[in-house]
């Protein structure tokens, strides 16, 4: 999913066609519950909470690729809107009179229609827009934690460098402030910012950069319980290839957490699933959730991919615990705060309460099993992971605790003996994966080009 350069429904399935509506149904009414519903105001006895780092997959998307002999055709809306800005005078935008739309010309895409491939669609920035409403529940209504209005100092928004990414984040925070952000004195509109920073430099995104990682990764995918899972599920495989006339050319069929990621974004496109029913689709998710598995099921696998983000979510709370909310100009995450904000003082400026990773699926799952919590199931659309970092009251530097929210369930970190984790057993867990850009790189490095065997080292992994 993190490669942005790779690149009729049968009149038999009446009977699975209803099936897949309902599991089309199921899959919304699951949003539905998981955005809307009342959020616990429940914290923990004595404890206030003093910071959060989320940790988000963005909303739904068009697909890369789709079903073999059964291309459908997609349709977008507006890929984005924005204004020029001279001289970095981005804080206050003032009369503005008009915004500039992007368009995919139709029928000139590698998808059918006027969408890209990885578009975010209107479902998806519903999605997160309602997940911003939810984060607002707690943070604002329910805890009090962050202020009513937008507050900049409060808040870092980071994204990784892809556009379904940013406009995810963009609609989370207008649900979590839908207020209208107008200087009514200047009548001039509030800039927000999101920091990015280009893949090839992102620990958001680490596989490409990492020749380890990927001989790893290719290592994987010839051991025997990998091969084991592919025999398992051939007969599924010829079934399908079947249905979609490739069974005498089995390089078009996708690998199976490929397919599961077509299906899906179909799915969120009301779009049809041709000779794929509810039962089906269940398991080609639980085959790809497989694979995602025993990629992740060796711990050095795990560092490389996600080493350099723990250590920065690591650092970032504990210049906090540490400096009781007076920033380090030394962390990573500091020095993008000093670097990009002008007219601070820079010797007391305050670590930002709310921390946003608008990332992937892949980073989803990662961060879960990093922390131990991982569930084993693909992270859906617009998951989030929020990572809690709470200060008894009256206490001292042992008494902090953390505590992880996954999709607004409660988390059970191991070793922890209940759902807020003391400190120092937060730090040794992330402590064990953890490791800095420095040590990563020299991890990293085999001495000679590593090329992946398939999209899935490349892109998954």
């Amino acid at each position: 999913e993190k490669m942005e350069k790779k690149n009729h429904q049968n009149s038999t399935l009446s009977a699975a066609s209803s099936s897949v509506f309902f599991f089309f149904f199921s899959v919304f009414f699951f949003v539905f519950i998981l955005f809307t519903s009342n959020v616990s105001s429940q914290q923990p006895l004595n404890y206030t909470l003093r910071q959060v780092q989320i940790i988000t997959r963005h909303g739904a998307r068009t697909s890369y690729g789709d079903i073999p002999n059964n291309a459908a055709t997609w349709n977008c809306y507006s890929a984005s809107a924005s204004i020029p800005t001279f001289g970095g005078k981005m804080n206050e935008i003032s009369n503005v009179d008009r915004l500039y739309s992007t368009y995919y010309l139709k029928n000139r895409q590698i998808l059918k229609g006027n969408c890209s491939q990885g578009q975010l669609t209107d479902v998806g920035l519903n999605q997160h827009f309602q997940l911003g409403q939810y984060l607002r529940q707690r943070y604002v209504n329910q805890l009090s934690f962050l202020s009513y209005n937008y507050t900049s100092s409060e808040l870092f928004l980071r994204s990784a460098e892809i556009q379904r990414c940013i406009q995810s984040a963009q609609a989370q925070i207008l649900g979590l402030y839908p207020n209208i952000l107008l200087n009514l004195s200047s009548n001039s509109l509030q800039s927000i910012p999101i920091f990015t920073i280009e893949a090839d430099a992102d620990n958001l995104e680490t596989n490409l950069r990492c020749p380890k990682l990927i001989q790893l990764c290719n290592l994987v995918q010839n051991s025997s319980a990998w091969l084991s899972l592919l025999e398992t599920f051939a007969p599924l495989q010829n079934e399908l290839a079947t249905s979609w006339k490739i069974q005498n050319n089995l390089s078009k069929f996708p690998t199976w957490p490929f397919l599961y990621q077509i299906l899906e974004s179909r799915l969120f496109k009301n779009l049809s699933l041709p000779g794929v029913d509810n039962k089906t689709l269940e398991t080609i998710s639980k085959i790809a959730s497989s694979q995602l598995g025993l990629f992740w099921k060796d711990d050095e696998r795990v560092r490389l991919a996600v080493g350099p983000l723990m250590s920065e979510i690591l650092t970032t709370f504990k210049n906090f615990v540490e400096n009781k909310n007076i920033s380090n100009k030394n962390s990573k995450l500091d020095k993008l705060i000093f670097e990009n904000f002008s007219g601070k003082n820079n010797n007391n400026i305050s670590e930002p309460k709310y921390v946003l990773y608008s990332a992937h699926d892949i980073t989803v799952s990662l961060v879960l099993r990093a922390l131990g919590v991982w569930d084993g199931f693909w992270p859906g659309y617009a998951s989030a992971v929020q990572i809690e970092l709470w200060e008894k009251n009256g206490g001292n530097r042992e008494e902090w605790g953390v505590g992880v929210v996954y999709n607004k369930e409660k988390m059970m970190m191991p070793g922890c003996g209940g759902w807020l984790c003391e400190w120092k057993r937060f730090v040794k867990i992330v402590g064990e994966v953890e490791m800095s850009e420095e040590q990563w790189e020299k991890k990293c490095f085999v001495g000679s080009p590593v090329v992946p065997v398939n999209d899935l080292s490349a892109a998954i992994c």
